[in-house]
């Protein structure tokens, strides 16, 4: 399989027109339609390569030049990893401030608590 075979592949699975994919990395519809049908003397050199990896950063170069792996460079396992280990740094963060949060709650129910009985005890002296 060429590396245009595999432009080809990767235009279709991301369901787009090969207008729009031009368009994105930077070359002639016609360019890339010539690539994509291997015609003699367009072969897709290193500029082409570097175009389309920046404009898709997901798309595995091993696979795109090579043929070999995934086409994405992750399954997302990744990326799931980083996102569960920075929620879990959220999640203890929120709860250091929840619980401050009781304490000085609890501390404020106490001080209105002593302000409200020594009121009672002031209306009690009063009303003696």
């Amino acid at each position: 399989m060429t590396i245009g075979q595999r432009v080809e592949i990767f235009i279709n699975n991301l369901n787009i027109r090969q207008l729009d994919f031009a368009a994105k990395i930077g070359c002639s519809p016609s360019y890339l339609s010539q690539i994509i049908q291997g015609k003699k003397g367009r072969g897709v050199g290193i500029e082409m390569v570097s175009s389309i990896l920046k404009a898709y950063p997901e798309l595995n170069p091993k696979w795109l030049i090579e043929g070999l792996g995934d086409m994405y460079l992750s399954n997302g396992k990744e990326n799931t990893n980083e996102n569960d280990m920075m929620l879990s740094e959220e999640i203890k963060f929120l709860k250091k401030q929840l619980e401050e949060k009781d304490k000085q709650i609890s501390k404020l129910l106490n001080l209105l608590s002593l302000t409200t009985s020594e009121n009672e005890e002031d209306k009690k002296e009063d009303v003696a």
